[in-house]
């Protein structure tokens, strides 16, 4: 499955394997240029109510030198940058309708000159390589389960085209679905690469199976004793499988975390299937099928996407207490890390719907939240205005000179802290961060936005970074994936935007340090490779709805 024109991902055999003899790869040396790409797509066809892509990956990559890059509809949403420890799972969230999720191995993605490039020292072991397995859908709308299987059946080999394509058929009857998965050269050195015009056709002929059950199976293996795996989330190890996504938050782990997808969406009011068994609405009185008594169940929220509980912090007694629909003024759950009680302690921001409690019945309301009205904020926590004003939109330019909690956010359990700063007496106010500001290699400065629009918008700012790789680096985060990295230095300000789906949503810039680890900003580097400012600045941040 290669060609002297093109670097393409094969299926090859893997002794380590995250699952089953074989897995995906593609090698950095395959790609010929100076830079280029070698990539691999998948197209989806996603529900109503949208689904979840999960699959493995590791990698010996190290930034400049190669990157490991998954993007969705042409929205790079998570980027490796250094070697992996071994295979780490990735959670991918698909909208309805179609969607093209392409595994990219990126050589040289800055496009740095040969000479610079030769500067950045490589760490030992580096092998330029990427891997992926076990690639699984869960579509939301009916619990359909879709899986890869990585044992290869090649069927033909065409003549050169203007792409190279692998079909996955489905086995099953129902429901009949057809997904691609595609490789493609790539000829930019920009992390939206687009693909090259031609390669030689390669097809390939894999399984696709779908799982009818109302909920994920247990398979054996890969589990401390006493608990099982679970088909479709890798690394998701519980004692009761039938529990994820039943409509009732279990809000300890391990169902209450990423791996299981915080209890496959019952922790957040948002995201609980109301057409599960308990269909997250269960209340004072009700029974189960043995006739007795059931919860009481809350929200306890830790999905960033919808939250604003830091766990870390929000150490109290009973977890399902928060978003139950009752205030609990004391103890420690009435407190901003605690989501205010999750609402309940708030006649604006109790979830009266979904409540188990009746609110504000038996225990009163006693509301500290700073914006119990849900002008500037929902009760998760997210910016938001009012449909009475012209718009569900942001403007800032920070001339204000603060950054107003909870909506905007920085330090206090983000790493060190962003400033606003100004170009001299009298200048323009922008949002800036420094590397010397961050003690630790591998740390981060964070710069956090909650928004949310129910139609979705356009996200703008104006970016200024004077980072330069490996000492330091800028990412952008969207909903913890990755939006943007910017890797060597910029020559000025430059505008940046993305469209945004309806709903809530954490927008993070980030500047990192040493994110490839400390050797690198020990001196590995040559002095041919001139250290930049280290200084990141942000401003002009707008968002304006569909």
């Amino acid at each position: 499955l290669s060609s002297p024109t093109a670097a393409i991902w094969s299926l090859a055999p893997d002794p380590e394997a995250f699952s089953g003899s074989n897995s995906y790869a593609a090698y950095t040396s395959d790609v010929l240029a100076s830079t280029g790409s070698a990539d691999m797509a998948m197209t989806v066809i996603v529900g109503p109510d949208g689904g979840v892509l999960s699959y493995a990956s590791r990698a010996s990559v190290y930034a400049p030198h190669d990157v490991l890059e998954v993007s969705v509809n042409g929205v790079p949403t998570v980027a490796v940058t250094s070697p992996t420890d071994g295979w780490e799972t990735e959670f991918v969230e698909l909208h309805p309708g179609r969607n093209r999720v392409v595994w990219r191995l990126v050589k040289n993605a800055p496009g740095l000159e040969s000479g610079l490039l030769r500067n950045v020292a490589k760490p030992e072991g580096h092998g330029g390589w990427a891997r992926v397995d076990s690639i699984t859908y869960l579509d939301r709308s009916n619990q359909m389960m879709m899986t890869t299987s990585t044992t290869p059946a090649w069927t033909t080999s065409e003549e050169a085209t203007t792409t190279s394509t692998t079909e996955f058929v489905t086995t099953t009857d129902e429901p009949t679905t057809t997904t691609e998965l595609t490789t493609t050269e790539a000829t930019t050195t920009e992390l939206t690469t687009t693909e090259a015009t031609t390669t030689e056709a390669t097809t390939t002929e894999a399984v696709i199976m779908f799982n009818s059950e109302a909920k994920p199976s247990s398979t054996s293996g890969g589990c401390p004793a006493g608990l099982s795996p679970v088909q479709g989330l890798p690394g998701c190890c519980v004692e009761e499988p039938d529990y994820l996504g039943d409509g009732a938050c279990d809000p300890w782990s391990p169902y209450n975390t990423v791996e299981c997808m915080y209890d496959l969406g019952d922790c957040c009011a948002s995201t609980c299937d109301t057409t599960a068994a308990y269909g997250c609405d269960t209340s004072e009185g009700d029974v189960g099928p043995d006739g007795s008594p059931i919860g009481p169940f809350g929200f306890f929220c830790l999905d960033p996407r919808h939250s604003t509980i830091d766990e870390g912090r929000c150490d109290v007694e009973n977890r399902e207490w928060i978003g139950d629909g009752g205030c609990d003024a004391e103890g420690g759950y009435n407190t901003a890390e605690c989501g205010w009680d999750g609402g309940d302690c708030c006649e604006g921001t109790c979830g009266a719907d979904l409540s188990f409690w009746t609110c504000g019945l038996n225990q009163p309301f006693v509301c500290l939240d700073p914006d119990p009205e849900g002008g500037s904020t929902n009760p998760t926590g997210s910016a938001v205005i009012e449909p009475s004003s012209s718009a569900y939109g942001l403007s800032e330019t920070f001339e204000g000179n603060v950054l107003t909690p909870p909506q905007w956010r920085t330090g206090a359990g983000l790493g060190a802290s962003w400033s606003i700063e100004r170009d001299g007496p009298g200048g323009n106010r922008y949002a800036e961060a420094r590397t010397a500001d961050i003690v630790s290699d591998g740390a981060e400065a964070v710069l956090q936005l909650s928004l949310s629009s129910p139609s979705g918008g356009t996200l703008s700012y104006e970016l200024l970074a004077e980072v330069g790789a490996p000492h330091e680096d800028f990412v952008v985060r969207v909903d913890g994936g990755v939006l943007d990295v910017v890797s060597s230095p910029m020559d000025g300000w430059e505008g940046r935007e993305a469209v945004l789906p309806g709903g809530p949503h954490v927008v993070q810039w980030v500047l990192r340090k040493a994110p490839m680890g400390g050797a690198a900003s020990d001196g590995e580097i040559s002095s041919a490779s001139a250290r930049a400012s280290g200084i990141v600045r942000v401003d002009n941040v707008a968002f304006v709805p569909i």
